[in-house]
């Protein structure tokens, strides 16, 4: 199977504390972790450690954090040819500070290279089973989705926080859109079913649309049907939840490309990102494919 995450990349530093503070203050971090995240890339690698031929294509700015982001997809085997620095451009970077329940933070910063892309290159869509992407570069999200639509690719949209108008212009164009529950909030105020029904209005190509609720599990609507909702899987400790959401959508894909049924896509998806939640550094702890089968197979 071989699919193209198309978007986001980023620096990740990555801290750990005991508990978060109520207030202003210093904090001593009892571990510290530099990586690279952001939603497509951390797709990407996900993919990668499940198996798939995985390839990453984003607008990368020159500055320091470029060479380190490739060397990242190089040592989880993610194909970057089609990933060209833009002078003069920089990359996101955030900061994530986790707590002893494995529940998070985050500080981030975009880069300029998300606003100043360059012309984004069809090419990467050659010879691919699965597109997936995001909305934090809305002009190569959008040109991905169509080129996509027109060379009849199955295409992935992670409807995560950002601009409504954003999501608006992108939701229409995907076959399959994955919220979070902020994501769909700012798609549509409401309730998730009233979200839900709207994503699926908004364009007669939508098939499926899903909302992550964390441990509570997820909510999901196919076209002609009525909203479903999946329990989440229970796992003994959560260390790090970062990463969980982007492994949830590469786990997808590559079981949407399988053939799966969309109930088991969902549920090989949900056994993935709770395996993720069990280990530290973020998307490093995506498991492998037959880490999830055997955590099936005893769930």
């Amino acid at each position: 199977m071989r699919s193209v995450s198309i978007g986001h990349v980023a620096l990740d530093l990555m801290f750990q504390i005991d508990a978060f503070p109520d207030h202003p203050t210093k904090k001593h971090a009892s571990d510290f972790f530099q990586g690279v995240g952001g939603i497509s890339a951390n797709s990407a690698v996900a993919l990668s450690r499940l198996g798939a031929k995985a390839a990453f294509y984003g607008p990368v700015g020159d500055d320091t954090a470029a060479p380190v982001f490739l060397q990242h997809f190089r040592r989880q085997g993610v194909d970057t040819r089609h990933v060209h620095p833009i002078q003069g451009q920089t990359n996101s970077i955030s900061s994530i500070v986790t707590d002893a329940q494995g529940e998070r933070m985050i500080f981030s910063h975009k880069g300029s290279a998300l606003q100043h892309p360059a012309p984004f290159d069809p090419a990467c869509l050659d010879h691919q089973d699965v597109v997936l992407t995001d909305p934090r570069c809305v002009i190569w999200a959008e040109q991905a989705l169509r080129i996509a639509r027109q060379k009849k690719l199955p295409t992935l949209l992670d409807g995560e926080v950002s601009p409504t108008e954003d999501l608006q212009r992108l939701v229409p164009l995907a076959q399959w859109v994955v919220f979070s529950d902020p994501g769909l909030q700012s798609f549509h105020a409401g309730t998730p079913a009233d979200g839900l029904a709207r994503a699926l209005d908004s364009g007669p190509d939508v098939e499926l649309v899903a909302v992550t609720l964390g441990a509570e599990g997820l909510m999901w609507q196919v076209r002609g049907q009525a909203a479903q909702r999946m329990p989440g899987f229970k796992v003994p400790h959560v260390v790090d939840t970062t990463g969980a959401g982007d492994t949830f959508h590469g786990a997808l894909a590559l079981a949407w490309a399988q053939g799966k049924s969309h109930t088991e896509a969902l549920r090989f998806a949900s056994a993935a990102a709770a395996l993720k939640c069990t280990q530290p550094h973020g998307i490093l702890g995506a498991p492998h494919q037959d880490e999830v089968l055997a955590y099936l197979s005893e769930n």
